[in-house]
């Protein structure tokens, strides 16, 4: 019996940037709630995009507002950002595509974001290579840290050996404590300090997960 491999991908700033998208939903939310306008803004949301919720809302929403309070406010902008990306997609980032089609024809592509249910689903829903992912998990559904989802995931799906993909430190460390090795989207959002590889595109994703994964 084989071994089952896998590449795993983030979302955010690895497949996609929708910070402009979810800003102007969380912007149209917000001002619909409070009555005036209130801005989120795009810079703001990058830097806070990866994050986990709670994190997110602790840096871009207020305590309370017209008698919600921030768990409400959460709960309502995310559940209005889904079906807005559903209408208004993030940008895929050129190449992603063909990266994640040729991947798939040698091993399986997994996805796995801190995001909340349904934001995985809202990004596959215009994608011309979502019939190549395999599965996914998110912290919306398992209300698990990244390690420990990676780890769901791989257990839950029969996964052997694998690798991550993302573009921040953060998901950088969260794949080295699940005990995986990581590629850096350097084209992405953040930074990395010490990955198992750096990819400048994601034309490049696939000769490093290539020669880490041994297919």
């Amino acid at each position: 019996m084989g071994i089952n491999k896998a590449v795993i991908f983030d979302v955010d700033g690895t497949i996609w940037d929708a910070s402009d998208q979810v800003a102007r939903s969380w912007s149209k939310t917000l001002t619909d709630i409070a009555g005036t306008k209130t801005v989120v803004t795009i810079e703001a949301m990058r830097k806070a995009m990866g994050l986990m919720m709670e994190e997110i809302a602790r840096r871009l929403l207020p305590e309370s507002l017209a008698g919600l309070s921030r768990a409400d406010l959460l709960e309502r902008c995310t559940e209005e950002e889904n079906a807005y990306l559903a209408e208004h997609p993030g940008v895929y980032y050129p190449g992603i595509a063909e990266c994640i089609e040729h991947i798939a024809s040698h091993v399986k592509v997994y996805i796995l974001s801190n995001a909340q249910s349904g934001y995985i689903e809202a990004m596959l829903a215009n994608a011309r290579f979502a019939r190549h992912v395999s599965g996914f998990a998110c912290y919306g559904d398992q209300k698990l840290e990244k390690a420990e989802n990676l780890l769901y995931l791989m257990k839950k799906e029969g996964i052997d050996k694998a690798v991550y993909v993302g573009d921040t430190a953060h998901d950088e460390e969260e794949a080295h404590k699940a005990g995986l090795p990581f590629i850096h989207a350097a084209y992405g959002y953040g930074k990395a300090v010490d990955p198992e590889g750096s990819a400048p595109a994601p034309s490049a994703v696939y000769p490093i997960a290539k020669g880490l994964l041994d297919w």
